[in-house]
Order: C-alpha cells, then structure tokens, then sequence
C-alpha cells in the first residue's frame, strides 16, 4: 500500500513537472528498467530527480531548485523500507537529517541549521532506546550525554 501511494505520488509529480518546460532526462539500467529521472532547466537540475533500484523499487528521491538541491530527499532499502531522510535549503543543509532501521525505528535524529548542526541530536539503539544524546548550538558541541550503556 505505502509503495503504491509512494509510486503515484511520483507519477503525480512527474506529470505536474511535464508542463512547466525545461527538459526530463531519463536513464536506464541494462534491464531496461528505469535507474534515474531528472528534470532539467537549462543547465540547472530544477524540480524532482528520482534513482531506482535495478528491481524498480524507489532508491532515492528530491528536488533541485536552480541546480542546488532543496527540499526533503529520501533514501529507501531494497525492500522499500525508508532508510533515511534529509532536508536541504538551496543546497545547504537545514532542517531535521533522520536515518531508520531496517525495522522503521529511529536509528539518529539530527537538525541543521543553515548548513551548522544545531539543537539535539540522538542515537538510538534497535529498540528506539536513546544510545547518546549530543547538543550543538550553531556548529559547536556543547555537551556529550550517554544515555546509558551500551
């Protein structure tokens, strides 16, 4: 169901981006199934640019805005599991970075600010446990905290 819903809204996108000119640029593995799909404006990536496992499963997915990237970007295993997800503001890295376990758990939490780590960052262990807790304050570590042992 969720790849469904993850398929369409690829294809929902694709299409609204068709209207707006520029270029797509599409390749494809030796099997003949897609591996990448990239809008183009001019000489500048603009809009979403999408990877594909040799399989089809959704690899990798994102926006480009004038050839920087922006936006949320997510990675998926092979099995369409969500690997990850990080957050980009006109290629620089700013809002919250999250990678998961193969399970769907939080494995770290990170938040960028203006390409500066900044806030709480977490890792977890396979249950979701707090490992250790770091705090930055724009670009510097402040504090090391372990949450218990490991």
């Amino acid at each position: 169901m969720f790849r469904t819903s993850l398929i369409l809204l690829s294809c929902v996108c694709l299409l609204a981006l068709s209207g707006c000119g520029g270029e797509i640029v599409e390749s494809a593995h030796d099997g003949g199934g897609p591996s990448r799909q990239a809008h183009w404006s001019g000489d500048a990536l603009d809009g979403i640019e999408s990877f594909w496992f040799e399989g089809g499963q959704l690899k990798r997915q994102g926006t480009w805005a004038d050839g920087l990237r922006d936006g949320l970007w997510q990675n998926w295993r092979e099995d369409g599991s969500l690997a990850g997800e990080e957050s980009w503001r006109m290629g620089i890295r700013h809002g919250p970075w999250r990678v998961f376990s193969a399970a769907g758990k939080i494995e770290q939490a990170e938040t960028w600010v203006e390409g500066q780590r900044h806030g709480s960052w977490v890792q977890m262990d396979q249950a979701g446990a707090p490992l250790n807790r770091f705090s930055w304050e724009e670009g510097t570590l402040l504090t090391v905290e372990a949450q218990r042992e490991q």
